[in-house]
């Protein structure tokens, strides 16, 4: 797997112009490097340049609930403003939960648990407030990508140890066919990427 954010995108999006053209169609212009400073500072959190790069290849989607637009196994990709939005929503459910008497019982390290949102959960990817985010606490695990869900209340297990290792991981599930994490398989309907349970995919080979 490369681990060049540049050639690890490059994979993924070459696989979507010749297996997926409508999922490939969907990703919108770059971002406005002006527009990624800003939001970084109105976050307070440093963002990794692996995620700065993603943006500068393509702001978002351009509709995130077109059905062909779940590249990042089955969550669409955030566009600088969508993560800002994102992180409103995911703030207002935190004060809520605190508001019932559900602690953050935060973890200090990077990849530890959480009860809620932190502010040291960044989303890149996602719908409807549940995420992949980049986990950017302090420790061996700093950077590394987790789903985040409101309603499960809680950082699942880091997928990748980063947001390229991610991405590498998406480019070859997609060039071989391979389930990811042994449970989605890629196919594609109508030119659109799609994601299915293990179980439930019929077995096709998109190489």
């Amino acid at each position: 797997m490369s681990h060049d954010p540049v050639q690890a995108w490059a994979s993924v999006e070459a696989w979507l112009g010749a297996h997926a053209p409508r999922s490939a169609g969907v990703l919108s212009p770059p971002a406005d490097p002006a527009s990624i400073a800003h939001a970084e500072g109105v976050t307070g959190v440093p963002w990794p340049d692996a995620l700065k790069t993603l943006l500068l290849a393509h702001d978002g989607v351009d509709d995130p609930y077109d059905d062909a637009s779940g590249i990042f196994f089955g969550a669409p990709l955030l566009s600088v403003q969508g993560i800002l939005i994102a992180l409103e929503q995911l703030v207002v459910v935190a004060g809520v939960m605190d508001d019932f008497g559900i602690p953050a019982a935060m973890d200090p390290a990077a990849g530890g648990p959480v009860g809620h949102y932190v502010p040291w959960l960044l989303p890149f990817a996602g719908l409807e407030g549940s995420f992949w985010v980049l986990d950017l606490r302090p420790g061996e695990q700093s950077g590394c990508v987790c789903y985040y869900s409101p309603v499960e209340q809680l950082v699942a297990p880091a997928a990748a140890a980063s947001r390229v290792e991610f991405t590498a991981q998406l480019a070859l599930c997609l060039s071989t066919s391979a389930p990811w994490n042994g449970v989605l398989r890629p196919f594609v309907t109508d030119g659109a990427l799609d994601w299915a349970e293990l179980d439930a995919a019929e077995v096709v080979d998109l190489r």
